[in-house]
């Protein structure tokens, strides 16, 4: 468990910029297909959006470390933009929904993506005040 958290503490932020590119670019692939291509499994009610919120979560991840390397941690004003960045991209994810045959726009799902940034904003945050590991 060391090894692995050491390695994704350790990278630089260049890199954590393109993975979080390319996550964007992987949520705009997922988000652009249309509800026939989507395969309709339903577990439990709401699992989309924990599908949400676990997507969002993982580019928080990326966007938070292309700020600043996770050892020294991420300030509160660097979280605060970090959360933007997740809200505005998540807005304009649903807006891009709108035109896909079969989709449509969600308050629920931008909640979901938004809820999904702000915790791992706040562990992150919460990880480099603490010596802990997570």
């Amino acid at each position: 468990m060391t090894a692995i958290k050491s390695f994704w503490f350790n990278l630089d932020c260049r890199i954590y910029r393109i993975f979080a590119l390319s996550w964007m670019c992987f949520i705009f692939y997922i988000s652009h297909q249309s509800s026939s291509d989507i395969p309709s499994i339903t577990i439990f009610y709401g699992q989309d959006k924990v599908f949400h919120f676990f997507i969002y979560a993982v580019l928080g991840f990326f966007v938070a470390g292309s700020f600043s390397s996770f050892a020294k941690g991420i300030s509160f004003k660097e979280a605060q933009w970090v959360i933007l960045i997740i809200f505005c991209y998540a807005v304009s994810d649903e807006f891009h929904q709108s035109f896909i045959p079969g989709r449509a726009p969600s308050i629920g799902d931008i909640v979901a993506d938004c809820l999904g940034g702000i915790v791992v904003v706040w562990l992150v945050r919460l990880h480099s005040r603490s010596k802990i590991n997570i």
